[in-house]
This record gives C-alpha cells, sequence and structure tokens, in this order.
C-alpha cells in the first residue's frame, strides 16, 4: 500500500504476474463506488462495519450518512463526521437524507472548486431493504434518487458504499 492516510483497508490483492501480495484498498474521495455483496456464508455486514469504522477515523474526512437496515450503526451517530444514521423504521426521514445528499451533489457538481470539500459518503446496509421499503412508500422522489446518486456520484468526491445480502 502507498501509505495515505485516507486509505480505506479492504484486504490482500494477490498479483501472481508480479508474484507479491499487496495491499487492497479504497480511497473515497479518488475511487468510485464500493459495492459489497455477501456470498452464501454472509460477510458483508461485517466488512461494512470495518470500512465505517475506517471512514470514521482516517486522516482524510469524509462526510458519511448512514441508511442502516439492520440497525448496527446506531453508535456512530456520536461521531462529527456522521451527518446521519438512519434506521428502517425511519423511512420519512430517510428521504430527507436522500434528498439532503442528493442535494448536496449537485451543488458540488455545479461548484467551481470542489477539491477541498471532504469526501462525501452514502452508505447503505442492506440494500435491497431499503430498495423496496422505499418503493412501496408514498413517496415518488426517492424510488430513484439513491440509484441515480449512485449512478452520477462519481463527480467530485461523492461515494456510494452499499451492501448487499446474496438473497435479495
Amino acid at each position: 500500500m502507498d501509505g495515505r492516510l485516507d486509505r480505506i483497508r479492504l484486504g490482500l490483492l494477490d498479483i501472481s504476474e508480479e508474484q507479491r501480495v499487496a495491499e487492497f484498498g479504497w480511497v473515497p474521495g479518488t475511487h468510485g463506488h464500493l459495492g459489497l455483496i455477501s456470498g452464501s456464508t454472509g460477510g458483508s455486514d461485517a466488512a461494512l462495519r470495518l470500512i465505517v469504522d475506517q471512514l470514521l477515523s482516517c486522516g482524510d474526512e469524509s462526510h458519511l450518512y448512514l441508511l442502516d437496515a439492520a440497525g448496527a450503526f446506531s453508535a456512530a451517530v456520536t461521531s462529527p463526521r456522521v451527518g446521519a444514521v438512519v434506521g428502517l423504521h425511519e423511512l420519512r426521514r430517510a428521504v430527507r437524507v436522500l434528498e439532503r445528499v442528493s442535494d448536496e451533489m449537485t451543488r458540488r457538481l455545479s461548484a467551481a472548486d470542489t477539491a477541498h470539500s471532504p469526501a462525501l459518503v452514502l452508505a447503505l446496509c442492506g440494500w435491497g431493504t431499503w430498495v423496496s421499503a422505499i418503493r412501496a412508500g408514498p413517496w415518488p422522489g426517492p424510488r430513484t434518487s439513491s440509484r441515480t446518486w449512485c449512478a452520477t456520484a462519481p463527480g467530485p468526491g461523492s461515494r456510494c458504499l452499499c451492501q448487499v445480502n446474496a438473497n435479495w
């Protein structure tokens, strides 16, 4: 690994053609979105928790918004880097968070200088659960806002971190 303080460590990468193993990481302000898809034995919940813990303490500041279907991140709300932690029972609030994050992304895309803005990370724990709940809700806008946001967020430092269960 290159020693960057803003790199989130994900694991090891076997580079067989070079006969070496290197650290594999993700830099939210530079790299694209990150999806965690569990296999039949799971594991993506634990990986997401480790990544969020690193985001809360890494060298570069990021603004983190958590849509938490599993209820695993309630303690993160005390961090100054966290804008919101929203549970599945708070659908109306989740809609407002998606709209707020989308508005901020739009603002950053139209701003002249966003190089010094902290990375904006939307973490969705239980993507399928959120999609189903929002689709069933009465709010028309957010049905596509998280998908649209994740599709267009490679703008200035905006990233989507999603955890998806294998059975979804």
